[in-house]
């Protein structure tokens, strides 16, 4: 059940994520790539890693904010329904 909720709101986390611009993470994978082929050795394989995951942290955490923030100010006829995902994401966070 948890992985499949994980799953779940990875799902509705990296959708809008990546909707919001796509050529941004283009832009981030073709940075890593260059990085990685110009010395392939483990040091800078691993800067250049810790960089791309940087980046892609930082706007899955941007989205993960504005989704939990929609979902704590929901539209009146989907309070319960967005109350009960709330309660499902927060308790994830806590396992």
């Amino acid at each position: 059940m948890k992985s499949l909720l994980i799953g779940f709101c990875a799902a509705l986390i990296c959708g809008p994520t990546l909707a919001q611009d796509p050529s941004e993470f283009a832009a981030a994978d073709a940075k890593l790539k260059a990085c990685i082929e110009r010395d392939s050795s483990n040091a800078p394989i691993m800067a250049c890693t810790s960089v791309a995951q940087a980046f892609a942290d930082d706007r899955l955490n941007s989205a993960y904010r504005a989704w939990t923030e929609a979902l704590k100010h929901p539209e009146p006829d989907e309070a319960k329904d967005d109350a009960e995902i709330l309660k499902h994401l927060v308790d994830a966070e806590r396992a």
